[in-house]
């Protein structure tokens, strides 16, 4: 029992050091990147075009929301409705979910946070065949174990995944 709490506080340590690495296309670690000189998969994206959603808990899903559109509509970017039920370009997926966690890890929180862009990917041997995959990521590498997560940690967070995607966006235009 000491050994599985001992190595279940060790992962959550590695975790939490490691979470803030940030990585994916944003962060430079894949082709598109001005600093590679190679097309950016955010080239030709029509942001009018684009969907956005948030992926959180019930009790912060409004706020959230509110916070990260505010921010994108404050550097011109108005992604549309979310009840629109035409055709979409591509889908802007925010995540900020503090899950709590239980028995071993109780009174901690499980905290996934990420940006990404998801686009319909067609098959090129046979063009019926659409997938939908993330093609454009800003994200730790992990998720972190915390004890606590206040609301300014989460609008802070919102604030700073939507200010690299108009970074990011901005370069590509």
């Amino acid at each position: 029992m000491i050994v599985k709490i001992g190595l279940i506080a060790a992962l959550a340590l590695m975790i939490t050091l490691y979470n803030r690495n940030e990585t994916g296309l944003a962060a430079g670690k894949y082709p598109g990147d001005s600093s590679t000189g190679q097309l950016s998969i955010l080239r030709k994206l029509d942001f009018s075009k684009v969907a956005f959603s948030v992926r959180t808990q019930p009790q912060f899903q409004v706020r959230l929301r509110d916070r990260a559109l505010d921010r994108l509509r404050k550097h011109g970017l108005q992604p549309l409705d979310e009840f629109f039920k035409g055709p979409v370009q591509a889908v802007l997926v925010l995540t900020i979910d503090p899950i709590p966690l239980t028995e071993a890890c109780s009174g901690k929180v499980l905290y996934n946070t990420k940006l990404e862009l998801e686009d319909d990917i067609t098959i090129k041997r046979d063009s019926q065949i659409t997938l939908q995959r993330v093609t454009w990521s800003f994200a730790p590498g992990h998720p972190a174990v915390l004890d606590t997560v206040s609301s300014e940690m989460l609008l802070a967070d919102v604030d700073r995944y939507i200010d690299q995607f108009i970074v990011s966006y901005g370069q590509n235009k």
